[in-house]
């Protein structure tokens, strides 16, 4: 039995300088895009970023790094709070050291 040969890759300039043609103002259309977004202040999702894999179990003293964490978190969120209530009532911000 004799094997078909396969379609040939050949193509006319004409469609090869059309396909160019058409990725370069895809590539151009993403780029503007992507510059009117970070102006707008909108985040492209980024696939290079990693989500923060946690404390091990196995680390030494997880509960109490854990605990610190959650006492640095409140103390931000406490001040965040009074910052705000302080502009609200026409303050003057002070962050408190």
């Amino acid at each position: 039995m004799v094997k078909k040969k396969g379609k040939s890759k050949r193509i006319t300039l004409k469609d090869k300088y059309k396909v160019e043609r058409r990725v370069t103002e895809a590539h151009r259309k993403s780029r503007k895009k992507a510059k009117r977004d970070t102006k707008a202040g909108i985040k492209r999702f980024d696939h290079k970023t990693r989500k923060d894999p946690g404390i091990p179990n196995s680390w030494p003293f997880k509960k109490e790094l854990l605990n610190e964490i959650a006492q640095a978190r409140d103390l931000a969120e406490k001040r965040k709070e009074l910052q705000k209530l302080q502009r609200s009532r026409g303050d003057l911000v002070d962050d408190g050291g």
